[in-house]
């Protein structure tokens, strides 16, 4: 709970998120413990800033490393590090009042 309640204060800071899990490899220990390992890659667009400063972008790609257990017939996380391998922050791209304006072809 500690740790949904804090997600969910850092979530109401931004105006749309993105999370995407790929490349998953999990290796079996024994018959109740495993070691995952997976890519992800978060998208947030923040809230425009109250001065009137463009919106901002966040871009984070990294990995999950886990220890996942066996619990009561239930595959559970017992431990996870996250680690980042690259990041960008800068102002959110102004398309203006076309969004489509990005794949037009300039001539």
């Amino acid at each position: 709970m500690e740790f949904a309640e804090h997600a969910m204060g850092v979530l109401k800071t931004f105006r749309t998120t993105m999370h995407l899990l790929t490349n998953i490899t999990i290796d079996l220990l024994n018959a109740r413990q495993a070691d995952s390992q997976c890519y992800f890659y978060a998208y947030h667009e923040h809230l425009p800033a109250a001065d009137g400063t463009p919106p901002m972008v966040t871009i984070v790609g990294g990995r999950y490393i886990d220890r996942f257990e066996e619990r009561d017939g239930e595959w559970r996380i017992l431990k996870r590090v996250v680690t980042m391998d690259w990041n960008e922050h800068r102002p959110l791209a102004d398309l203006g009042k076309n969004p489509q304006a990005r794949f037009q072809a300039k001539g």
